[in-house]
């Protein structure tokens, strides 16, 4: 089977116009944190922001709008982009 360029960028692109952003206040490290719209299979890239200085941090859907970080973010923003799942 030969490999179609014009699907696999039309499946990226369906894909990449379902992405949203939200953020959020840190939290102590494998707490519960809000974020609306959330939905378990969802994948999520996590960016916390120190001082004005992003860093990248583990994070994982646990629950319905509920995202976890495996390390302290606590007073600290994080931006997280979802990927809803397809």
């Amino acid at each position: 089977m030969a490999w179609n360029r014009e699907a696999h960028q039309g499946h990226a692109i369906r894909q990449l116009q379902n992405v949203w952003q939200a953020t959020a206040a840190g939290a102590a490290a494998d707490t519960n944190i809000t974020v609306t719209g959330a939905k378990i299979g969802d994948e999520v890239k996590a960016v916390e922001y120190t001082a004005g200085v992003p860093g990248v941090v583990i994070a994982s859907v646990t629950a319905v709008n509920v995202v976890q970080v495996t390390t302290a973010t606590t007073g600290n923003t994080v931006l997280f982009t979802i990927y809803p799942k397809q």
